[in-house]
């Protein structure tokens, strides 16, 4: 363990959440509507704009950034026993390919904060409240989903293949990180596409 810690919530609210673009937007509203609807993906509970930024110390703020910047967070989120589930939202005509490095990134981030290879986000020596609450629930797996309405076309051949080539590689690397596909329709029907 070093010194490093996690940034911390900012509450429900994201300095991401105050963007006046329009794809932000319109993501703002996409991540909202699933947060009141956790029965789509089969959960009791979603949350959004988990931190995975890492910072020297305690020292928050650009100039103490170690990566990436203060403002990234996975988009959704929700915890069980088991599992912590992230989830990488693209809103419609959004289609990065860098969509798989940025949820690679958010992953292995999470897998070492689950294993305290660095001190979990704090305010005034406090744990936050959605910090606490993943320890305390203490999930041993990261299932990480990309939510998208559809990939970037060099992401779209072989699309199952290319993750049980990720999936299996994770596991034979002893990770236990899990990546999967989600695709909404624009009424937000999730649809799995296997």
């Amino acid at each position: 363990k070093g010194k490093e810690s996690q940034n911390t919530p900012n509450g429900n609210e994201s300095v991401q959440d105050k963007a006046v673009d329009a794809m932000e937007k319109s993501e703002h509203e996409i991540e909202q509507y699933f947060c009141k609807k956790p029965n789509l993906f089969k959960r009791k509970k979603m949350e959004r704009q988990l931190p995975v930024g890492l910072f020297d110390e305690e020292k928050y703020g650009e100039k103490h950034a170690i990566f990436p910047a203060k403002h990234a967070a996975v988009d959704l989120w929700s915890v069980d026993e088991k599992f912590l589930y992230l989830y990488e939202l693209k809103c419609p005509g959004n289609i990065p390919i860098g969509i798989f490095s940025e949820l690679w990134f958010y992953s292995m981030f999470m897998n070492d904060v689950l294993r305290e290879k660095f001190k979990a986000g704090q305010k005034q020596g406090k744990i936050e409240p959605h910090l606490k609450e993943i320890k305390s629930i203490g999930p041993k797996i990261i299932q990480s989903f990309f939510l998208v309405q559809r990939l970037h076309p060099a992401l779209t051949y072989n699309k199952k293949d290319a993750l049980n080539i990720v999936n299996s590689a994770l596991e034979k690397a002893k990770f236990c990180i899990k990546f999967d596909m989600l695709e909404y329709e624009l009424n937000f029907v999730i649809k799995d596409p296997k």
